[in-house]
């Protein structure tokens, strides 16, 4: 059977006729090429790309490790959310206070409403609640910048700045007692 099969085929040789694929047919291969490349492009960064940690202190405080090894302990009421990926990003609500792992490739930045605070490593507490008149950096150890909407502090081990919502005003605040976390 596979021998007549092959002995039509060689004697058809050279009497066949080329169908010519239309501009359409060919505009498709194109968009399904397109939607191909797309779908595995998004399915390797969902895949590969940085989780996002959600965490949640309810009634009582949480300890907890990040992904990038830096610790953090949020105080009841407070909830953040973090990805550890080039830039290591937290957005806060709440009152947290962070031991950073050291990277200086991946800063790590804390986002608390108009408040932007960078570290490179560091121990600091942020105070942050969505209905506060304030917000409130505290530094413990190392260095951090914080940024808000018109005005850049640098604040340094033992060093303390105040946020005024109402006012937009970021301020130097003298050190209180300190706190053990």
């Amino acid at each position: 059977a596979w021998d007549r099969t092959v002995a039509r085929m060689d004697a058809a040789e050279g009497r066949g006729r080329v169908i010519p694929l239309g501009r359409r047919a060919r505009m498709w291969r194109f968009v399904a090429a397109a939607v191909v490349i797309a779908g595995v492009v998004f399915a390797v960064r969902f895949l590969f790309g940085p989780s996002t940690e959600r965490l949640v202190a309810d009634t009582s405080s949480l300890s907890a490790t990040l992904a990038d090894s830096s610790r953090v302990t949020l105080l009841p009421g407070t909830r953040i959310t973090a990805r550890m990926g080039a830039e290591r990003q937290v957005a806060l609500n709440g009152r947290a206070y962070f031991e950073v792992t050291k990277d200086p490739e991946h800063p790590f930045v804390v986002e608390a409403g108009a408040l932007t605070v960078t570290v490179l490593g560091t121990s600091f507490e942020v105070t942050a609640y969505d209905t506060a008149t304030s917000m409130q950096v505290r530094v413990r150890e190392g260095r951090v910048q914080v940024v808000t909407n018109n005005d850049t502090l640098v604040l340094v081990s033992g060093e303390h700045a105040r946020f005024d919502r109402a006012r937009q005003v970021l301020a130097r605040e003298a050190a209180g007692p300190v706190e053990r976390w």
